[in-house]
């Protein structure tokens, strides 16, 4: 059961920290994006 908890809090930590990064990605795409459009 203990071992089935930590396998859980894993994958939980993993995919928190994967959709941090992706958030941080299109954040900065889209500042990008706003920074070209700007300079025109």
């Amino acid at each position: 059961m203990n071992k089935f908890l930590q396998k859980i809090k894993k994958n939980l930590l993993k995919s928190w920290f994967e959709s941090c990064l992706k958030v941080r990605r299109f954040k900065k795409t889209i500042g990008n994006k706003f920074q070209k459009s700007e300079y025109r």
